[in-house]
């Protein structure tokens, strides 16, 4: 029940108080209740974007590692002050739509806060997301990439048959259609 709802039914004012001093729920709140849970269930199965998970280092290791990914993979990391992380975030979500695109998956370097999601959202990023979770952000990134210093955008690309590149900065659709052996 949201903060709003929770407050209009603890009012205390003379009119909700009875004569033994305990609350009655007013009656106005019950149809406002009814109309909150009918826009929730109207909005759970309209592909809401997914929630972003709490990344950890063992879930940082296995997502870096190039031998667990089958298809050509973009790891994309990035932040929400970043101009260059949404310009890669972009393409990246413009190909991962595409028939044989690749899969995409986002870690955004820094924790997740209520919001963070809007800017895939905005963009139509696909796939997981994960945010720093509660360890140290310097045993997050080493656990990502141990040659990686923390600058942004760092993305890595996986082909799908073990290999791995990383780079960091804009990456060109040519330059990343190539690693992934995507059609042009």
């Amino acid at each position: 029940m949201s903060a709003t709802m929770n407050d209009a039914m603890n009012e205390t004012t003379p009119a909700t108080i009875g004569k033994t001093g305990a609350r009655r729920v007013p009656v106005l709140t019950f149809p406002a209740f009814f109309l909150a849970l009918a826009l929730g269930l109207a909005t759970a199965g309209s592909g809401a974007a997914e929630a972003l998970r709490p990344l950890d280092r063992n879930t940082a290791r296995q997502l870096a590692d190039g031998a667990r990914h089958a298809r050509p993979t973009v790891l994309a990391l990035w932040s929400t002050d970043c101009p260059h992380c949404k310009k890669n975030l972009a393409l990246f979500a413009r190909l991962a739509a595409e028939p044989r695109g690749p899969r995409l998956l986002t870690v955004a370097a820094e924790p997740a806060w209520a919001g963070i999601a809007e800017h895939l959202d905005r963009l139509g990023v696909p796939g997981e997301r994960y945010a720093y979770g509660d360890e140290a952000p310097e045993a997050l990134a080493h656990a990502i990439d141990p040659a990686w210093r923390g600058e942004l955008p760092r993305t890595l690309v996986f082909d799908g048959r073990g290999g791995r590149r990383a780079v960091s900065g804009a990456i060109d659709e040519a330059t990343l259609r190539q690693w992934l052996a995507l059609p042009r």
